[in-house]
Protein backbone atom coordinates (compact mmCIF):
# COMPACT_ATOMS: atom_id res chain seq x y z
CA UNK A 1 0.00 0.00 0.00
CA UNK A 2 1.54 3.40 -1.03
CA UNK A 3 1.74 6.17 1.73
CA UNK A 4 -0.40 8.98 1.94
CA UNK A 5 1.31 12.55 2.14
CA UNK A 6 0.03 15.78 3.13
CA UNK A 7 1.46 18.47 0.78
CA UNK A 8 1.65 21.28 2.74
CA UNK A 9 3.21 24.43 0.62
CA UNK A 10 2.54 28.12 -0.03
CA UNK A 11 -0.58 27.69 -2.46
CA UNK A 12 1.00 28.56 -5.98
CA UNK A 13 -0.82 26.29 -8.27
CA UNK A 14 2.54 26.14 -10.44
CA UNK A 15 4.64 25.36 -7.44
CA UNK A 16 2.11 23.09 -5.99
CA UNK A 17 2.30 20.70 -9.13
CA UNK A 18 6.13 20.24 -8.85
CA UNK A 19 5.58 19.02 -5.25
CA UNK A 20 2.98 16.50 -6.26
CA UNK A 21 5.35 15.35 -8.96
CA UNK A 22 7.95 15.03 -6.38
CA UNK A 23 5.70 12.97 -4.31
CA UNK A 24 4.70 11.05 -7.02
CA UNK A 25 8.25 10.15 -8.18
CA UNK A 26 8.77 8.95 -4.57
CA UNK A 27 5.89 6.52 -4.56
CA UNK A 28 3.25 8.00 -2.53
CA UNK A 29 -0.34 9.56 -2.61
CA UNK A 30 -0.23 13.38 -2.73
CA UNK A 31 -3.12 15.17 -1.07
CA UNK A 32 -3.33 18.92 -1.63
CA UNK A 33 -5.83 20.66 0.71
CA UNK A 34 -5.57 23.86 -1.51
CA UNK A 35 -8.08 22.46 -3.52
CA UNK A 36 -10.69 22.48 -1.44
CA UNK A 37 -10.58 26.29 -0.54
CA UNK A 38 -10.83 26.79 -4.43
CA UNK A 39 -14.11 24.89 -4.92
CA UNK A 40 -16.36 26.41 -2.11
CA UNK A 41 -16.07 29.96 -0.42
CA UNK A 42 -17.10 28.72 2.64
CA UNK A 43 -13.46 28.79 4.23
CA UNK A 44 -14.74 26.35 7.75
CA UNK A 45 -16.20 24.30 5.49
CA UNK A 46 -12.75 23.83 3.07
CA UNK A 47 -10.66 23.99 6.67
CA UNK A 48 -12.65 21.20 8.01
CA UNK A 49 -12.14 19.26 4.64
CA UNK A 50 -7.97 19.97 4.72
CA UNK A 51 -7.85 18.64 8.24
CA UNK A 52 -10.11 15.53 7.67
CA UNK A 53 -7.61 15.01 4.77
CA UNK A 54 -4.35 15.24 7.02
CA UNK A 55 -5.88 13.35 9.64
CA UNK A 56 -5.53 10.04 7.24
CA UNK A 57 -2.52 10.83 5.88
CA UNK A 58 1.10 9.28 6.78
CA UNK A 59 2.77 12.20 6.79
CA UNK A 60 3.28 15.92 6.10
CA UNK A 61 5.87 17.47 3.78
CA UNK A 62 6.24 20.61 4.22
CA UNK A 63 7.88 22.31 1.64
CA UNK A 64 9.15 25.94 1.60
CA UNK A 65 9.05 28.85 4.31
CA UNK A 66 6.01 27.74 6.70
CA UNK A 67 3.46 30.54 6.54
CA UNK A 68 0.89 31.04 9.34
CA UNK A 69 -1.38 29.47 6.90
CA UNK A 70 0.79 26.16 7.06
CA UNK A 71 1.28 26.62 10.70
CA UNK A 72 -2.22 25.42 11.37
CA UNK A 73 -1.59 22.15 9.75
CA UNK A 74 1.82 21.89 11.29
CA UNK A 75 0.09 22.30 14.69
CA UNK A 76 -2.67 19.67 13.83
CA UNK A 77 -0.01 17.06 12.51
CA UNK A 78 1.82 17.73 15.51
CA UNK A 79 -1.05 16.88 17.71
CA UNK A 80 -2.08 13.71 15.95
CA UNK A 81 1.91 12.83 15.91
CA UNK A 82 1.87 12.40 12.21
CA UNK A 83 5.76 12.63 11.14
CA UNK A 84 6.71 16.19 9.48
CA UNK A 85 9.30 15.96 6.75
CA UNK A 86 11.20 19.52 5.93
CA UNK A 87 12.19 19.12 2.42
CA UNK A 88 14.20 21.44 0.29
CA UNK A 89 13.66 22.90 -3.55
CA UNK A 90 17.18 21.40 -4.02
CA UNK A 91 15.80 18.11 -2.89
CA UNK A 92 12.82 18.60 -5.44
CA UNK A 93 14.42 19.52 -8.36
CA UNK A 94 17.43 16.48 -7.90
CA UNK A 95 14.99 13.89 -7.68
CA UNK A 96 12.25 15.61 -10.57
CA UNK A 97 16.16 16.16 -13.54
CA UNK A 98 16.55 12.64 -11.94
CA UNK A 99 13.63 11.35 -13.03
CA UNK A 100 13.55 13.06 -15.97
CA UNK A 101 16.74 12.03 -17.35
CA UNK A 102 15.54 8.46 -16.55
CA UNK A 103 12.02 8.73 -18.55
CA UNK A 104 14.11 10.49 -21.75
CA UNK A 105 16.37 7.72 -21.83
CA UNK A 106 14.04 4.83 -21.76
CA UNK A 107 12.15 7.09 -24.89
Amino acid sequence: MMKKVFICCPDDAKIIMRYVKYALIKGTVPTVPFIYAKCIDEKEIALAAELADLWSCDELWVFDKVSEEMKLFLNFAKNLKIPQLHITKEEVNEEIAIYERRNRHEA
